[in-house]
């Protein structure tokens, strides 16, 4: 049997470490993006983490190739001896002539579709305040994540996530197992397997999110709202950010939760630093308050020590405009701006 896998990140990684332990498949191809290629896994580059799996096994039985698009010819080389093609987080568009190469082509979608279509999903869904998700694998058409489902499995997070990072290894050990079983029996079904349409009818659809442009924290929010906002933008990412007064520095806000039984404090209050110890900082939010563990510089020290009581965090206009005025693209050379009008 021979599989091709699209994208990159740790279950690609974690599969194709499976199959070779294993020695149930002959031959493994992972098709990279440049982007996706210098992405860390567990602190290493996802192009060296198979060099290092091509290392340690028979390196002619796995094969990566770094392409810019998906009219490479290596794309068209390795699909077409496929049993079966799988793209997990890969980072292009699929036109007909890349679906008709292809007998068999699925994407993993770690979402209940249609619903939270579209990127960063677990952030919007942080959001949202909703702590439940499915693993979806659906036939790839030339739509975004529209295609017949294969399979879908719903799960609730349990109480110990809290962060993007602990929402997103929690998902990979589900989708992990079952894709494993999938891959391992699916020469046995594939002639069984059922396709079921998408109730496009509940579909949703938001787009990627960049920490850097859209953390921004508004402080009229409510207590959880600023509480979820920095939350879905806690590890893997950089933070939400927001500015210390008197100053133009930046900074960036991680481990938060509202604290119950505080003052109903004024609007006016929202963003005041009112007490702070051990535990982190207390700050004033629009009719409650919250509390920050880690407040983080430009350079991803933490600086709470440095923020005395009495301080105001505060959010420029010219910041949050940009929050909701600009999109992100990201393809295989990085991300791209557009800026809507």
């Amino acid at each position: 049997m021979e599989i091709t896998f699209l994208g990159g990140g740790p279950i690609i990684i974690r599969l194709s470490k499976f199959f070779l332990q294993k020695n149930l498949i002959k031959k493994i191809n992972i098709l990279t993006s440049y982007r996706q290629s210098s992405e860390l896994v567990s602190n290493i580059s996802f192009k060296n983490q198979i060099e290092k799996i091509q290392n340690e096994y028979d390196s002619s039985s796995i094969k990566l190739q770094i392409i810019k698009n998906l009219d490479d010819e290596n794309y068209f080389e390795m699909v077409k001896n496929s049993n079966i093609v799988l793209s997990l987080g890969s980072a292009w568009i699929f036109k007909k002539r890349h679906i008709d190469s292809c007998e068999h082509l699925f994407n993993l979608h770690s979402t209940d579709l249609p619903r939270w279509r579209g990127g960063a999903p677990t952030s919007w869904r942080i959001l949202s305040g909703i702590n439940y998700s499915s693993v979806t694998l659906h036939k790839i058409n030339e739509a975004i994540d529209d295609g017949d489902i294969v399979y879908s499995k719903k799960f609730i997070f349990p109480n110990e996530c809290n962060t993007p990072a602990q929402y997103d290894k929690y998902t990979h050990e589900i989708a992990f197992e079952f894709l494993a079983e999938f891959i391992k029996n699916f020469e046995k079904n594939k002639d069984k397997l059922e396709f079921k349409p998408q109730q496009k009818e509940f579909s949703s659809y938001f787009p990627r999110l960049s920490s850097e442009i859209h953390g921004c924290i508004n402080w009229d929010w409510k207590p959880i709202e600023i509480v979820r906002f920095v939350t879905a933008f806690d590890d893997p990412y950089s933070g939400a950010f927001t500015k210390i007064s008197g100053t133009n520095q930046r900074v960036f806000l991680k481990k938060a939760k509202v604290i119950e039984g505080e003052l109903n404090y004024h609007p006016f209050q929202s963003g005041l630093v009112f007490r702070k110890d051990h535990i982190g900082l207390y700050v004033c939010a629009n009719g409650g308050a919250i509390l920050i563990s880690e407040i983080l510089d430009e350079d991803k020290k933490i600086i709470n020590h440095l923020i005395p009581e009495g301080t105001r965090l505060y959010s420029s206009l010219d910041d949050l405009e940009k929050s909701k005025s600009i999109s992100i693209i990201y393809n295989s050379k990085g991300e791209k701006l557009k800026k809507y009008l």
